[in-house]
């Protein structure tokens, strides 16, 4: 059999049911792809907080690790403006 030709609404009716199986695909794959951001996204909020959660038992167990963490990023610039006697980062006594 060859060159078969069918009715128009018949062939309509196929190439729609394509189109919404496609559409249906499309959407599903796209409900994969925010499901697996949403875990992403859960996975590392927990990781940060982990974090944060170290770092806060690690600053209540050594109160001068404040000075520290403070000193590695000062960049060497004593300010430009200073109110009062106080020199930052520096113990004169």
């Amino acid at each position: 059999m060859v060159d078969i030709d069918f009715d128009d609404a018949f062939e309509n009716a196929i190439k729609e049911k394509q189109v919404a199986e496609q559409n249906a695909l499309k959407a599903k794959n796209v409900t994969i792809q925010v499901e697996e951001q949403a875990k992403q996204t859960k996975i590392k909020a927990e990781a940060e907080a982990e974090a944060m959660r170290i770092k806060a038992h690690a600053l209540e167990s050594n109160p001068k690790l404040v000075s520290y963490e403070a000193v590695q990023k000062w960049d060497g610039q004593l300010p430009q403006y200073m109110l009062g006697d106080a020199v930052p980062f520096i113990n004169l006594k």
